[in-house]
């Protein structure tokens, strides 16, 4: 069972879908993720890009940040998402807290012209095969100081670029099968 790991929303129990339609995000990694961010998450905007089951936005939600954005383009596991931010909202009704689910492909959103103090980008691995980094503006999501966080497989032949725009990649880090390339706008 999926379940939030810590905040407001500690041990909240995540539905995700039957099969192997999407990959959520291991708690060991959300928790490396969070232990960077650390309280700088308070009051600050999150997106969760690819956001499957919305796990990693309900976790910045949950630490803290005031403002959360999920972005899931397949319509089934939208839905899921959807309860699951819903069950979010009811347990956090006391709080000054913003959250918004899009049901579009990451693309698409990216034309919205928004910016988050953090963005967690965790597409099916197969994309980081078929497409360049580089060939998408990441770099007008993350405001100034902000930081991107892409989490691929550990097997992928391809290097992560220094640069996205004015992103520069600080690190990436191992974890079991998958890594996180943390980038950083100055």
């Amino acid at each position: 069972m999926l379940q939030i790991s810590s905040g407001e929303l500690k041990k909240m129990n995540i539905k995700t879908p039957s099969g192997d339609r999407i990959r959520p995000t291991k708690s060991s990694v959300r928790e490396a993720i969070f232990s960077m961010i650390g309280y700088s998450i308070q009051q600050r905007t999150f997106l969760d890009l690819c956001a499957g089951t919305g796990a990693m936005g309900l976790e910045a939600l949950s630490r803290g940040a005031c403002l959360v954005s999920f972005v899931e383009k397949d319509r089934k596991v939208g839905e899921i998402l959807k309860d699951n931010v819903a069950d979010a909202e009811d347990r956090m009704q006391d709080f000054d807290i913003s959250l918004r689910v899009y049901q579009e492909s990451f693309s698409v959103f990216l034309k919205r012209d928004e910016k988050f103090d953090f963005v967690y980008f965790d597409p099916p691995y197969i994309f980081y095969r078929k497409h360049k980094l580089d060939e998408y503006d990441f770099d007008s999501l993350v405001c100034d100081g902000g930081m991107l966080f892409m989490e691929h497989t550990r097997h992928d032949l391809r290097p992560v670029p220094e640069k996205l725009g004015s992103l520069y990649l600080v690190e990436t880090r191992k974890y079991g099968s998958c890594k996180v390339s943390v980038f950083k706008k100055p």
